[in-house]
């Protein structure tokens, strides 16, 4: 979406401004859930790769990183407003990686 410079500001009634400020909210609201989503898979990915790692310091560093992304994603979902089947995506790969962690002596 192309916004204009404001000097021509006078060139959109206020309901056209406002009507682009509503679909730039969505879009950013809608970029924002997907990289949530990319967060959590990456987080899982982080999971699986300490069955890769050979030492403990790789394998502490990746389970910290996986709880740092579930953390954060728990902190900027209160924010966003996904879709239902979003929501329920993002949900289930909480829980996941929750599990994950908590098996590997993590605390909530």
């Amino acid at each position: 979406m192309t916004i204009p410079n404001s000097s021509v500001s006078g060139e959109y009634s206020v309901q056209q401004r406002y009507s682009m400020v509503e679909d730039l909210h969505s879009d950013i609201n809608e970029s924002s859930v997907e990289f949530l989503l990319m967060d959590l898979d990456l987080a899982l990915a982080f999971m699986d790769a300490t069955s890769l790692a050979g030492d403990q310091e790789t394998i502490h560093r990746n389970h910290e990183n996986a709880r740092a992304a579930f953390d954060n994603v728990k902190r900027l979902l209160q924010r966003l407003k996904p879709s239902a089947a979003q929501r329920s995506i993002i949900e289930n790969k909480l829980a996941i990686l929750k599990l994950r962690l908590l098996a590997v002596g993590q605390r909530f």
